[in-house]
């Protein structure tokens, strides 16, 4: 009789500690990987087990802010063209999501932007095809229908100023800015032009339409003094009109 007593008795005993041994949930973070586009957003997720995990218990931070930002509460937004790793951290667990921002707009190869650079060494970093050469301006030709051409001033054989030439339509003047703005997003205005300044600030690009010349970017050598003035502008258009006159 004690061992028909004894028996539910140890099955009881199993299964209460079979239930205390059971292991709790990890915590999971939803993307370990995203593709993202420029000014875009994306609100991470956590979770443990079926329980949603509140974001802002957790510490977030970007390894490259110009690249996105991301905020307390886990709200990551896409800045530039790049990658960048975000990083949740509370009690000892770390979770990390790698995100790259593709670009929306391949519009053109940049111009080559190595200030001081010869002829020569532009012409053996240039894909296009040259189309015509002076001792103080050297056009290639654009490499698709959106670009008519890009070019380079030289004073004493050293580069000073670098441009693409554009096809002046509002399609490809849209596009023009959306690709500037995803690769350079701290801007500025200058006139009726629009000035982008790369991270490095080794250069500033100036985005516009001439008369003359048509829709254009100008890539000219950073000043940190910020001396771009309209007077400084209009000789470099000058110079591109005279050059692509020749």
């Amino acid at each position: 009789m004690r061992k028909i007593y004894f028996l539910p008795l140890l099955f009881l005993i199993i299964t209460a500690c079979s239930k205390k041994s059971d292991p709790e949930p990890d915590v999971t973070l939803d993307s370990p990987t995203l593709d993202l586009k420029y000014n875009a957003t994306h609100q991470f997720a956590l979770t443990k087990g079926t329980t949603v995990v509140t974001p802002s218990t957790y510490t977030w931070k970007s390894s490259d802010t110009l690249v996105g930002k991301i905020s307390k509460d886990g709200n990551f937004t896409a800045r530039k063209i790049g990658e960048t790793t975000i990083t949740a951290t509370a009690d000892g667990k770390t979770f990390q999501s790698k995100i790259t921002i593709s670009p929306t707009s391949t519009l053109a190869a940049e111009p080559v932007t190595d200030w001081g650079a010869t002829n020569t060494q532009i012409k053996a970093k240039e894909k296009r095809t040259l189309l015509s050469e002076t001792t103080e301006t050297i056009f290639f030709k654009g490499e698709n229908t959106k670009i008519a051409a890009s070019g380079y001033i030289l004073e004493s054989g050293k580069l000073t100023s670098s441009a693409l030439l554009l096809t002046t339509t509002q399609a490809v003047a849209t596009e023009a800015l959306t690709f500037y703005q995803e690769r350079y997003p701290d801007y500025g205005t200058l006139d009726s032009s629009v000035v982008f300044i790369n991270d490095a600030r080794t250069f500033g690009v100036l985005v516009g339409v001439d008369t003359d010349l048509g829709l254009y970017a100008i890539y000219s050598p950073y000043d940190p003094n910020g001396r771009l003035t309209t007077a400084s502008v209009a000789d470099r258009l000058k110079r591109f009109k005279i050059g692509r006159k020749l």
